[in-house]
């Protein structure tokens, strides 16, 4: 399980700027509350959604892992923030009382509006070229005309010290659209409960003139807004870490055949995530012809896919069984995971790529999950499978960590097994599948993921150069 993105509100600073036509209004957000209900106001903390701009619905988001202020340093709880209630106390640090805590309440009105505002995301971010938004920014405020934001993007460096763009973007706070949506904050002068709405804009990177960003600096004038970042996750599979769930239906959302998943506590590259994470338990059904959970993907000819598993011993057959899924069964790349810990493909036969890699968990007491502390033992690892289809001779790569650690490392390369035929030319897979009916050993995955590689001129670019009302979500 990812580390959770909770909610990414700083205080705005004061610079002066002139105000240009830049950036799309946001049309609309969607919220869950933890009781399963829709906005449009609320006062606990919210699932996001979706952002939608000019009719173009986003699912699943990116926010911000480092935070520092010029005017408050990123040890000084003094913006006198609030979340829920002040017992417990505010976190001592800003960032963690920024990104590690459920905030019920909100933030608002600060003591005072000079400095700026650096916001840097944990990975570098590039241009989906209009495929989408690139950046989404928001007030929780009513903006006026007398609001002239100013954005200047980071290229390197470190939030405090960041390398910056050689160019700027102003707008102005009526540039942006109303979400429709409303939050209740508890001001800091005598927890005053006051509502908010919410309003946005969303860039694309050309328009701030740079290809990759690694952050933002923020400042503004004319009003003391908070801010809201983030950006769109490349990652093409919808709830691939299980935590996006409609109370209404069945775990996993937006996955076919979601009956056959179990929900288990979340995992980390190292053992289990935090208390009321998710991951998927998918208990062995063999001889089931609907065995399985899958999900049609769109993605290019070059692409990464991530993964953290814990499996079970299997008697004779297999336990882990990934079906990556070209054209049917025909191009696919079928891995699964056999007595010994050997890791195999298949092309008109079973072949390993490596002997005695995986350690296997333990369900112990037999509830269906590797939780029990006492009774289960749980061995996660990562994998990585790392595919090039662009012309008639298609490979992949395939990585794998050491039990409870995040290292991967290569054991096999230039593979170019696939079942029944290679993969068709220039096309990605369309399918993540999870086979469960012909397993005899139950297993676990979380963190399923599936992106894009940059063809290499986009790359070499790249390598030169939201509502974040709560946590990274996804709901389709």
């Amino acid at each position: 399980m990812m580390k959770r993105i909770e909610l990414i509100a700083v205080t705005m600073a004061m610079v002066a700027g002139v105000a240009c036509a830049v950036g799309v209004p946001v049309d609309s957000v969607t919220v869950l509350s933890p009781s399963g209900q829709p906005g449009p106001t609320y006062s606990k903390v919210a699932e996001l959604q979706s952002i939608t701009v000019g009719g173009m619905t986003t699912y699943d988001f990116i926010a911000p892992d480092t935070v520092w202020s010029s005017a408050r340093p990123a040890g000084n709880t003094g913006h006198l923030m609030y979340y829920g209630s002040d017992d417990p106390a505010p976190p001592s640090t800003l960032p963690a009382l920024l990104l590690n805590t459920d905030i019920t309440t909100g933030v608002l009105n600060p003591t005072t509006n000079s400095g700026v505002i650096d916001l840097v995301f944990p990975q570098q971010i590039g241009n989906l070229n209009g495929a989408a938004p690139d950046l989404f920014l928001f007030n929780i405020d009513n903006p006026n005309s007398t609001e002239n934001w100013l954005i200047t993007p980071i290229i390197g460096g470190s939030a405090g010290s960041p390398t910056l763009a050689s160019t700027s973007t102003t707008f102005l706070g009526t540039d942006m659209g109303n979400t429709g949506v409303d939050v209740v904050f508890n001001s800091n002068v005598g927890h005053t409960a006051v509502t908010q709405g919410n309003w946005g804009i969303a860039f694309d990177l050309a328009e701030l003139g740079v290809t990759h960003l690694t952050g933002v600096r923020i400042a503004s004038s004319g009003a003391d807004p908070s801010v809201i970042v983030g950006t769109p996750d490349p990652n093409v599979v919808l709830n691939g870490d299980f935590e996006t769930n409609d109370p209404t239906a069945d775990f996993p959302t937006n996955w076919h055949n979601p009956h056959r998943a179990i929900e288990h506590r979340g995992l980390t590259p190292t053992g289990l995530d935090a208390p009321g994470t998710n991951a998927a338990y998918l208990p062995a059904a063999l001889g089931q012809s609907n065995g399985y959970i899958d999900q049609g993907v769109v993605v290019g000819p070059e692409w990464q896919f991530d993964m953290l598993f814990a499996a079970e011993a299997p008697p004779s057959n297999r336990s882990l069984n990934l079906l990556l899924r070209n054209d049917g069964n025909s191009g696919q790349i079928n891995l699964r995971v056999v007595p010994g810990g050997d890791i195999q493909v298949y092309d008109s036969g079973w072949h390993t790529l490596a002997a005695g890699v995986v350690d296997f968990s333990v369900d112990g007491n037999a509830d269906n999950d590797f939780e029990d502390e006492l009774d289960d033992v749980l061995n996660v690892h990562s994998l990585r499978v790392v595919g090039n289809y662009r012309d008639s001779t298609p490979y992949y790569d395939v990585y794998l960590s050491d039990v409870n650690t995040a290292e991967l490392r290569l054991i096999a390369s230039n593979v170019s097994w696939f079942q029944t035929a290679d993969p068709v030319a220039g096309l990605g897979p369309y399918s993540v599948l999870f086979q469960t009916g012909i397993s005899d050993a139950d297993y676990v995955v979380d963190n399923v993921r599936l992106v894009n590689i940059p063809e290499p001129a986009t790359f070499s670019l790249l390598a030169l150069g939201a509502l974040g009302l709560v946590r990274r979500r996804r709901n389709g």
